[in-house]
């Protein structure tokens, strides 16, 4: 901006300018000029308000204290920068011991055969194969409902006391059980008594027919089974009463014991082994006894 410069003509005929009449001194009228301050551009610059003002005085009155607190940070700082140059000092020497372009850890990692980056999209291609069935967070969160659900059904401290107590003398009740040798025994004769029970039942093929005259009444008589009897079966011919036993001396003078076949009634045996003799006897003479046997 270049200066410039006002002629003022004698009063109330050119430029006029702006005055203050002040008292000053002795002389009751003074004239102080008003200014006004502006830029290179010829602006006029606002004067700060009272409120501009109080608001940097608000920022500036604790700016000693800030001011201190600074430098209380700052004090120790060339202690600070003292430790940063004794950890640097060796920098140099220590990288001198890196990884070296010719001759050294560079040289030996060049001659390495690492992956390609097709090699490296095909592991990637696996990872995301294999994320895709991962648990989602649903199904975790429905295992860990069952595992909740689990745990409220393991047995309680009452529970594995109870056991415990029902299985501590499980050793003494062991040692009762019956050993190997004893299970061949019963073994052996549980065959033996399949063996008799086989040759009763199924080998029972050949029967035999007596019919025995009573010609006296309470008198004794008899009639002898055959060898390995299985079954018979006794009556009278026209299911008369009749007295019986399997020992002498007992029917014809009724002695204990006997047995008394009603009438209408007949007495047999299945599933025996026997040769015996039965003796039997009637209250009525002329009856006739008839024995069929098989064997």
């Amino acid at each position: 901006m270049v200066d410039g410069f006002i002629a003022c003509n004698p009063d109330s005929t050119g430029k006029k300018l702006q005055t203050f009449n002040n008292a000053v001194g002795v002389e009751p009228s003074v004239h102080a000029e008003g200014m006004v301050i502006v830029d290179i551009a010829g602006v006029p610059i606002a004067v700060a308000t009272e409120t501009t003002l109080a608001l940097v005085k608000a920022k500036t009155d604790n700016l000693d204290v800030a001011l201190s607190l600074i430098k209380a940070k700052t004090d120790n700082l060339d202690v600070a920068l003292s430790l940063i140059k004794a950890k640097t000092d060796n920098l140099d020497v220590a990288l001198s011991t890196r990884a070296l372009e010719v001759g050294g850890n560079l040289a030996t990692i060049a001659g390495k055969d690492f992956a390609t980056q097709t090699t490296l999209a095909s592991i990637l291609a696996q990872f995301d194969n294999k994320t895709s069935t991962l648990a989602t967070e649903t199904t975790l969160g429905t295992v860990h409902g069952h595992v909740d659900s689990i745990d409220t059904k393991v047995a309680t401290e009452t529970t594995l006391a109870f056991i415990k107590a029902k299985t501590d003398n499980i050793d003494t009740a062991s040692s009762l059980l019956a050993k190997e040798t004893t299970l061949g025994t019963v073994h052996g004769h549980v065959d033996s008594m399949d063996t008799k029970l086989t040759s009763m039942v199924k080998e029972a093929t050949t029967p035999v027919v007596y019919n025995v005259t009573m010609t006296n009444a309470n008198a004794e008589y008899s009639q002898a089974l055959p060898a390995n009897t299985k079954k018979f079966l006794i009556h009278t011919q026209d299911e008369t009463a009749f007295r019986f036993a399997f020992v002498t001396g007992k029917v014809a003078t009724p002695t204990a014991p006997w047995l008394t076949v009603l009438a209408g009634s007949r007495y047999f045996e299945d599933m025996v082994l026997t040769s015996a003799t039965l003796y039997f006897a009637s209250a009525s003479a002329g009856k006739i006894i008839e024995v069929v046997a098989w064997s």
